[in-house]
């Protein structure tokens, strides 16, 4: 993996989190539950193993009120 798509990911990471956090407390059980997500799969996506695909995306998005753009650094919100 390069430099640039290392640094991508662990923003990605680092937002997804942020985002779960500003959510309020859910845990990741729950975050699965309401969203139909895997609780593994959604593990994947908090260690850096994967990433979501823009189905599991979307869903993430509307579910944490955050821009899918903002998660994958397009912007900053």
């Amino acid at each position: 993996m390069n430099i640039e798509k290392s640094l991508h990911r662990n923003i990605f990471i680092q937002r997804l989190h942020e985002a779960i956090n500003r959510r309020g407390y859910i845990t990741i059980k729950e975050l699965s539950e309401q969203t139909g997500i895997k609780y593994t799969t959604i593990l994947t996506y908090l260690n850096g193993s994967c990433t979501p695909n823009i189905y599991h995306l979307q869903i993430l998005c509307r579910f944490l009120h955050v821009s899918s753009d903002y998660l994958i650094q397009l912007n900053e919100r």
